[in-house]
C-alpha cells in the first residue's frame, strides 16, 4: 500500500512537471513591402475624401459648413458621446464598490415624571455613528462581462450610425 501511494505521488508530481522556457524564434522581417509606399507622409488616392478629387473651395466651404451646422449631425453626435458615457459606467461593475455614512443624534431625557432619573444619570445623552460598506460582486454568469459588452456594442453602433449621416449629408 505503501510503495502504490509513493508511485500515485511520484506520477501526480512528475505530471505536473513543466518544459525549459520558451524562446521566440528570430524571424527576418523584409526592410520594405511590395505594396508599401515610397513616401510614407504621401496620400493616396484612397485617403482622400471624395470632395478633395475635386480640388473645389467652394465645394469644400459647402460641405464643411453642412457638416458642422446639421441638425441630424449634432444630435448623431451627442448620441455617440451619450453610449459612450454609458459605456465608461457600465466598466464601474467589475470595480468593488464602497460607500460611507455619518450621522450624530443629540437627545434629552425629561427629569420630570412619575420615575425621576437618579442623580447620577445625565439626561442628555448624544450618540454618533459612522459606517463604512465594501461590496463586491463576482461574475460568476457573465452578467457584468456581457453589460460591458452591450455597451461598447451600443457605443459602436451609434459611431457608425454617426458616420452613416455624416456621409448621407
Amino acid at each position: 500500500m505503501k510503495r502504490l501511494l509513493i508511485s500515485g505521488l511520484a506520477a501526480l508530481l512528475a505530471a505536473c512537471a513543466v518544459g525549459p522556457n520558451y524562446k521566440r524564434p528570430e524571424i527576418k522581417a523584409p526592410a520594405a513591402f511590395r505594396s508599401q509606399p515610397a513616401q510614407p507622409d504621401a496620400k493616396s488616392l484612397a485617403d482622400l475624401a471624395w470632395w478633395e478629387l475635386y480640388r473645389d473651395p467652394v465645394l469644400e466651404k459647402l460641405i464643411k459648413t453642412a457638416l458642422q451646422q446639421n441638425y441630424d449631425v449634432k444630435i448623431a453626435l451627442a448620441r455617440v458621446e451619450e453610449f459612450r458615457a454609458a459605456a465608461g459606467i457600465a466598466g464601474f461593475g467589475s470595480i468593488p464598490q464602497v460607500s460611507a455614512g455619518a450621522s450624530g443624534s443629540r437627545s434629552r431625557i425629561s427629569t420630570v415624571g412619575p420615575t425621576p432619573l437618579p442623580s447620577s444619570a445625565k439626561p442628555v445623552r448624544t450618540t454618533y455613528n459612522a459606517e463604512v460598506d465594501i461590496s463586491y460582486e463576482i461574475d460568476l454568469w457573465g452578467r457584468i462581462a456581457s453589460v460591458q459588452a452591450a455597451a461598447r456594442a451600443d457605443l459602436l453602433a451609434s459611431e457608425f450610425a454617426r458616420d452613416t449621416i455624416r456621409v448621407a449629408v
